[in-house]
């Protein structure tokens, strides 16, 4: 989700698609834990480790800050892999927003 956002800031969207964007998106992580996972808890998700936590790493987290990077990117063709942004911006961290997307996509197929 806060790669999509980030997609969203460096295509200069605006508020109200990223605001769509984090309520499907909450929406999305819910119907996965209920089919993947026992026991879940509804409230999980509008509490700090569920809603919270979305918004947070929609509007500054690293990985919305390299979706910007990268859209942007496209957008005037100086693409960069997520490597050389990772290396380039993140100061040692680490991106796992691309990494995630791609378990949850095996995992789907």
């Amino acid at each position: 989700m806060a790669i999509g956002a980030g997609f969203i800031d460096g295509l200069d969207m605006g508020g109200n698609t990223k605001a769509a964007l984090m309520r499907i998106g909450i929406a999305e992580m819910e119907r996965f834990c209920n089919d993947f996972l026992e026991g879940v808890d509804k409230e999980t998700f509008s509490e700090s480790c569920g809603m919270a936590d979305l918004i947070t790493t929609c509007v500054g987290g690293r990985n919305r800050k390299c979706g910007e990077i990268f859209a942007r990117g496209r957008r005037s063709n100086l693409e960069k892999t997520w490597e050389e942004i990772e290396t380039e911006h993140l100061l040692g961290q680490k991106l796992r927003g691309a990494k995630t997307i791609k378990q949850v996509y095996d995992l789907l197929r």
